[in-house]
C-alpha cells in the first residue's frame, strides 16, 4: 500500500440511501480496491421512499440495504446524518455534526452532489457538504481537533446526466458488476422506481454508465467535476487521476 493510500480517506455524501450507487459507486468500489480507505454516509434516511410501508419502517429498510451496499463497495463505514427525506438541512448544527465526522474519519476528500440538483434534499446536501469542507480546517468549531487543511471535493454525476458538465470521465468497466451489486441491494428502491416512473433502477443507471463510458471511449464511466473554488478547485480531480489511472 502507498504512501497516499495510508494518507487519503474518501468520504461520499449523498442526500439519499442509493444517491450513492446511482452516481459514483463504480468508482468507490476501484478506490476501496486500491487499498483507499473509503467512507459511505448519506443525509437522510428515505423515509418518504415507499407506498406501502410506513416512515419508519422503509426508512429502517432503506438504511439497512445501504449498508449493505457499503459493505458490498468494500467501504470502511457507513453513516446516516440523521435527517428524514423531504428534510434535509444546512444549518449550523447539522454542519457542526458532519464536520466533526470528517474530523473523525480524517477526511481528505470529499465527493457530493453538485449545485442546482433536482432534488431538494441533492441541493441542500449540496450546500451541507460546501459549508462543511470549509469549515473542516476551521479553529475552534466543532468537538473535534481541526482537520490539518480543507478536505478536496469534487461532485458526482445525477441520476440522468441532466445538465452536468464533467471534467473527468472514470472508466469504471471493472467495477461496474459491483455497482451493479450494491444497487440491487436497495431492492426496496427498485419496487418503488417501477411503481412511481414505471423505470427499471438497474437499467437507467446501466443506460447512464454506458453512455457516459461511450463519451470516455471504455464500456462503462462515471464522470466528476471540480469544486471551482479556493484553494485547489481541482484538488480532488487530481487525486482521482492519481488514485485511479496513474
Amino acid at each position: 500500500m502507498s504512501q497516499s493510500q495510508d494518507k487519503e480517506a474518501i468520504l461520499a455524501i449523498g442526500a439519499h440511501p442509493d444517491d450513492l450507487e446511482c452516481t459514483c459507486a463504480g468508482t468507490l468500489a476501484a478506490l476501496a480496491r486500491r487499498g483507499y480507505e473509503v467512507h459511505m454516509a448519506v443525509v437522510t434516511n428515505g423515509s418518504c421512499g415507499s407506498y406501502t410501508q410506513d416512515g419508519p419502517t422503509i426508512a429502517r429498510i432503506r438504511l439497512a440495504e445501504a449498508r449493505r451496499a457499503a459493505e458490498i463497495c468494500g467501504a470502511k463505514s457507513f453513516h446516516h446524518l440523521g435527517m428524514p427525506d423531504q428534510g434535509a438541512e444546512d444549518t449550523i448544527e447539522r454542519r457542526r455534526e458532519l464536520v466533526d465526522l470528517m474530523r473523525r474519519l480524517k477526511a481528505t476528500i470529499l465527493l457530493g452532489h453538485a449545485p442546482g440538483d433536482y432534488h431538494v434534499d441533492h441541493r441542500l446536501a449540496h450546500a451541507l457538504t460546501f459549508a462543511a469542507r470549509c469549515a473542516g480546517a476551521a479553529p475552534n468549531f466543532g468537538t473535534e481537533p481541526p482537520l490539518p487543511r480543507m478536505p478536496h471535493l469534487a461532485y458526482f454525476d445525477n441520476e440522468q446526466g441532466l445538465d452536468f458538465e464533467p471534467h473527468i470521465w472514470v472508466d469504471i468497466t471493472e467495477t461496474m458488476e459491483i455497482k451493479q451489486q450494491m444497487l440491487a441491494a436497495h431492492a426496496s428502491q427498485t419496487t418503488l422506481m417501477h411503481d412511481m416512473y414505471g423505470e427499471d433502477l438497474l437499467e437507467m443507471i446501466d443506460r447512464l454508465a454506458h453512455f457516459r463510458g461511450g463519451q470516455r471511449g471504455c464500456r462503462y464511466a462515471e464522470v466528476f467535476r471540480g469544486c471551482g473554488t479556493y484553494p485547489e478547485p481541482d484538488g480532488a480531480i487530481r487525486f482521482l487521476i492519481r488514485a485511479l489511472e496513474g
